[in-house]
């Protein structure tokens, strides 16, 4: 009775022993494009996890029965249960399939267009600079010149109308000049914006050309088209550029009107 107690015991303990072993499963993750990388891979048993590395390895400890949970962003997660011969051979490879993702429904609304670039262009509706300068013309037409002379300037254009007192530069104490920043960057930041501000003044007049269309200055205003630029540089003692960069349209024309006067009056004189 005793011999036989004990050897169920001893092979309880070996059974027991048998099941618990324990190897490191090494193996590889791959898809249609290639290899799989920074995946997860998490034994479900045991609850230890690895990554797969820049080649799709990874390796891992198991047991025969345990379960291997493999999970992507981009991959349908997948289970493997590890079976006598995975545990033998200790080399896997696992082969994962994409998610297939389905795009939102897009509508396509018909249009009149009828695929000839000629018709469709004159078709496309236009929203320019130009346009908008001829209907605010038609408003002032039958304006006089004393009217828009004496119109009452908005409380947002009085620093168009009058300079900006200078201020005063640096601080005096006790006999020394106190400087904020560095001499050089200031220099160079003054050197940049002057350099920007000349470059404007140069494109300035084409920009207007452009925006404001060739119609309006040379059969409104009757400049002559080789006195275009000259007349822009008689115009320039007026803030007339000022007031462009700060998209005061109305104020432009107002100011091109009054001066394209003077101006004809002057040329034809000649």
């Amino acid at each position: 009775m005793q011999k036989q107690l004990l050897f169920l015991i001893i092979t309880t303990t070996t059974l027991c022993f048998s099941q618990k072993k324990k190897t490191v499963l090494k193996g590889i993750l791959k898809d249609k494009l290639g290899v799989i990388k920074n995946a997860n891979i998490l034994n479900l048993n045991t609850k230890e996890g690895t990554f797969s590395n820049d080649s799709g390895n990874f390796s891992i400890t198991i047991s025969v029965d345990d379960v291997l949970q493999i999970s992507t962003i981009q991959h349908h997660t997948k289970k493997i249960t590890i079976s006598k011969n995975i545990f033998q051979q200790k080399n896997i490879t696992i082969k994962m399939h994409t998610k297939s993702h389905v795009l939102n429904e897009v509508e396509i609304k018909r249009h009149n267009l009828s695929g000839n670039l000629l018709i469709d262009i004159k078709k496309t509706p236009k929203d320019t600079i130009s346009e908008l300068v001829y209907k605010m013309m038609d408003g002032i037409k039958s304006m006089k010149l004393d009217e828009i002379m004496n119109m009452p300037t908005g409380s947002d254009e009085i620093h168009l109308s009058k300079s900006a007192a200078p201020g005063i530069p640096n601080v005096f104490t006790d006999g020394i000049k106190l400087y904020s920043g560095s001499i050089g960057g200031g220099y160079e930041k003054k050197r940049r914006e002057e350099r920007k501000r000349l470059e404007q003044k140069e494109q300035f007049p084409d920009k207007l050309l452009r925006d404001f269309g060739k119609h309006f200055f040379y059969s409104e205003l009757k400049i002559p088209k080789e006195k275009y630029y000259h007349f822009i540089e008689y115009c320039s003692h007026t803030n007339v550029e000022v007031l462009f960069h700060n998209k005061k349209l109305f104020e432009v024309i107002e100011l091109l009107k009054k001066e394209s006067m003077s101006y004809l009056q002057i040329i034809n004189k000649k």
